[in-house]
């Protein structure tokens, strides 16, 4: 059951950069993976809605590849000239479902019996 009192959220006692991240492989190229983390905040998916509201879906998914996977594999991808179509397609939506939070990466976030 869901909690109806408002958060009190207090972010400086969340932040804490040495904690070590699960990642998931999202693609490789020439043997090289590139990873994300295994779970975003949903703040991230906040940040893509919010750019998909305010500049479409092209900027919001471009801005959300770079924070889930870096610029560095972006780049990647970008100079990436033999990747197809449905491989960009199926690395977007990998990052998306995370994003927006499926539960578990791979398994959706429906629950069994319910539909």
């Amino acid at each position: 059951m869901i909690n109806l009192e408002p958060p009190r959220i207090n972010t400086s006692e969340r932040r804490n950069g040495t904690q070590e991240v699960d990642r998931i492989e999202v693609f490789e190229i020439d043997g090289r993976k590139y990873t994300m983390p295994a779970k975003l905040s949903p703040a991230a998916g906040m940040r893509y809605l919010r750019n998909l509201r305010d500049r479409g879906r092209d900027y919001a998914e471009a801005q959300l590849l770079t924070e889930a996977l870096g610029s560095e594999a972006v780049d990647a991808l970008a100079e990436c000239d033999e990747i197809t179509h449905d491989e960009m397609a199926t690395i977007l939506a990998i990052v998306m479902r995370i994003a927006l939070g499926a539960a578990d990466p791979g398994k959706g976030s429906r629950k069994k019996g319910r539909r």
